[in-house]
């Protein structure tokens, strides 16, 4: 080796004269003002494909907002009357979201312009649509920089009449998680504004700088609705020929010897013990949505996690009927009065809400995983990169190979492989998403199908993962996210 001095020159080094030009050029940089380095760094930032950071103009004043009132009913106000053709009520929600920001600044800036982004003809306009969106992200920026724990997510509904849509969350969970062993960020997202939009997906992560993102109450709806009925020892017999129904008899007992390795011994007796009811009134709830098919229009809501109130299933006595395509039948009220009269006893109702979260923190953990893949993805490759795979058809388009990406990890590093496989084959049954296409392709290469879960299944979906995509990264989610879902219940 080269043992090198202070007179040495390296093999790069320009001549003299070169070099005190650019000495002088570098030092004119250094007394560039604020604004103008800004700009260099959004013009680099450009360069590789980031967007502009988001710089405020005004010191932050954001100890004394309501943020929690800012981000529940003020938005959620604000967000339906912009979507309507009603210029008093749109004022009257603006106003008084804008009053209770208006101590800060910067924020009042942020909506300020995205109050103007937001009408419907201004909408109409690619360039606009794509301002209110980053605008969102500023304001996420914003809050994020600042330590406070709200975030937005936001769409804009291309129609006739173009409509903003955001939703809002509170961060109960702020934590990390490792890929290849580089470090990415993982939060969980509590909903906080009411409006009547329910999100099909229980994680998601649009950029490596958000991260990944787990969604805590849709993660907790997986796990009542569709993890809790699968540990029960029998299920009771039901017309329902639903898919999950028939994937609860085939992969029950394989989740239920998951769940006696990942869940405590307290909470893995209460679920069992209760497991039948859940399904048999969640068995009623998937009838009933089933019969839209038919022409029914009634909905039932969800079922909670304790059943029907008494009074609840009293009132639903006037949709009972016969025919070919009821609203509810007689033998489905008797079913869902047995569920709920099951899971409202005391003996465990005082057990159940700690049961639950720990079971939906276990879920949690697998949804950051997949999401974590998404985010290295999202950090190794290029715009123009289509993410190779061996294993798909040309046909196949980057959103299709990332998703095959993100379920194979998923399969291959999570503590409990077989929910993520229970999960695959319910996203399955879908029509025409690139979910289910991803795992049409995945299924077909394994050769695995939904009537049991494989032997081996991390190996295998490890092995699987080195052909398809020429690696195998082992993926970790790290503390404080960890048992996350306890909290945020």
């Amino acid at each position: 080796m080269r043992e090198e001095t202070d007179d040495d020159e390296p093999p790069w080094a320009e001549p003299p004269k070169t070099r005190r030009r650019w000495a002088v050029v570098l030092g004119g940089l250094l007394l560039l003002g604020a604004w103008q380095r800004h700009a260099l760094e959004d013009l680099a930032r450009g360069v590789v494909g980031a967007e502009p950071r988001h710089r405020p103009e005004h010191p932050p004043q954001l100890d004394g907002l309501d943020l929690a009132a800012v981000h529940g009913p003020l938005l959620t106000d604000w967000v339906i009357a912009a979507g309507r053709d009603d210029p008093e009520a749109r004022a009257g929600a603006q106003a008084a979201l804008r009053s209770a920001i208006a101590a800060d600044a910067n924020l009042t800036a942020l909506f300020d312009e995205l109050v103007s982004l937001t009408e419907a003809r201004r909408l109409a306009d690619p360039r606009h649509r794509k301002r209110a969106l980053w605008i969102t992200r500023a304001w996420n920026q914003y809050l994020d920089d600042n330590g406070q724990p709200y975030f937005l997510d936001a769409h804009v509904r291309v129609a006739a009449r173009p409509s903003y849509v955001a939703m809002a969350y509170r961060v109960g969970a702020d934590g990390r998680g490792t890929v290849d062993g580089e470090e990415h960020r993982v939060r969980l997202l509590e909903r906080v504004d009411t409006l009547n939009l329910r999100e099909l997906y229980t994680g998601y992560a649009s950029s490596s700088v958000e991260g990944a993102l787990v969604l805590a109450d849709r993660t907790r709806q997986f796990a009542e609705d569709r993890l809790w009925p699968a540990l029960a020892d029998e299920l009771a017999p039901t017309p329902s020929t639903t898919a999950v129904v028939r994937h609860w008899r085939a992969l029950g007992p394989s989740l239920v010897a998951a769940a006696e390795r990942g869940l405590s011994g307290t909470a893995l007796a209460v679920l069992r013990d209760t497991a039948a009811a859940r399904a048999e009134g969640v068995a009623v709830a998937e009838a009933v949505q089933a019969r839209h098919d038919c022409g029914s229009e009634f909905i039932l809501r969800p079922l909670p996690w304790n059943g029907f109130e008494p009074d609840a299933l009293d009132r639903l006595e006037r949709w009972v009927e016969i025919g070919p395509c009821p609203s509810l039948t007689a033998e489905e009220l008797a079913g869902l009065r047995r569920a709920s009269a099951a899971l409202r006893a005391p003996e465990v109702a005082t057990a159940l809400p700690s049961a639950l979260a720990e079971l939906a923190a276990w879920r949690g953990r697998g949804v950051a995983l997949h999401e974590l893949r998404h985010v290295a993805d999202d950090v190794d490759l290029d715009d123009d990169d289509d993410l190779p795979c061996a294993i798909c058809p040309a046909s196949a388009s980057t959103v299709v190979r990332a998703e095959l990406a993100a379920y194979l990890a998923e399969l291959a590093w999570s503590e409990a492989p077989e929910i993520a496989f229970f999960d695959a084959c319910l996203v399955a049954e879908a029509d025409q998403t690139a979910h289910a296409e991803a795992l049409a392709i995945l299924f077909d290469a394994a050769h695995w199908s939904c009537a049991a879960i494989p032997d081996e299944l991390s190996t295998r979906a490890r092995a699987l993962e080195q052909d398809a995509f020429g690696r195998s990264e082992e993926i970790v989610v790290l503390d404080p996210l960890r048992g996350a879902a306890a909290a945020a219940d």
